[in-house]
């Protein structure tokens, strides 16, 4: 198996255990980091890596390692069982799609996270570039969310995209609640925090909803 075919195998069963990436590496015991780069094709893991994997997700290192074989196109299949073909591969592809899409997110949000404790440095001294770095945060992640729904919606149905909605709303909580925290001195800086984290909450509420 390629590297390529194990990283998509990897991203596919996540994506069918419904698990996002932190939520996975947690499960397995290894770094994010390491799970991100395993699913992406960039590292290649040893076989201890691969029993972790393994066990953490329920398989055999050999569900890991299998290489699924494209159906065969037969001229004398019945239309009954070349429905059930095209269905389970566009199954397979709206999973593998999905899991890119998540990936994508769960990206997003964690180099968010790490760029907050180093901008937080500005909160006081610098406050505008601080908030402007905050919409600009505000900006992307407005785009992906209304994006992700839109395309969700179409693709794979209401229940998929309020599922995925919810999914990343979790997973970028962590980083507005740090931000809720941060202590500004001015009161017109207090103000506008107050009023990005109040926005943040409706849009939630909002995309939920949908």
């Amino acid at each position: 198996m390629t590297q390529h075919l194990l990283a998509e195998r990897l991203r596919v069963i996540r994506a069918q255990q419904g698990l996002t990436v932190l939520q996975a590496a947690e499960k397995i015991g290894i770094d994010r980091h390491t799970l991100r780069d395993l699913e992406l094709g960039r590292r290649r893991p040893n076989f201890e890596t691969m029993e972790k994997v393994a066990r953490g997700y329920g398989v055999s290192v050999g569900d890991l390692l299998e290489e699924r074989s494209p159906v065969p196109k037969a001229p004398s299949r019945s239309s009954h069982e070349a429905d059930e073909v095209s269905e389970e591969e566009r199954r397979a592809a709206e999973v593998s799609w999905q899991a890119e899409y998540e990936e994508l997110g769960e990206d997003l949000a964690s180099r968010w996270e790490d760029e907050l404790e180093q901008k937080l440095a500005l909160a006081d001294n610098n406050p505008e570039a601080f908030f402007t770095w905050v919409e600009e945060v505000r900006h992307v992640e407005r785009a992906y969310l209304y994006r992700l729904v839109s395309t969700y919606m179409v693709a794979v149905g209401r229940l998929e995209a309020v599922i995925g909605v919810a999914s990343f709303m979790s997973r970028r909580r962590p980083f507005w609640r740090r931000f809720e925290e941060v202590t500004l001195t001015r009161p017109e800086d207090q103000e506008q925090q107050q009023k990005i984290v109040e926005e943040v909450k409706a849009e939630e509420e909002t995309l939920l909803a949908a």
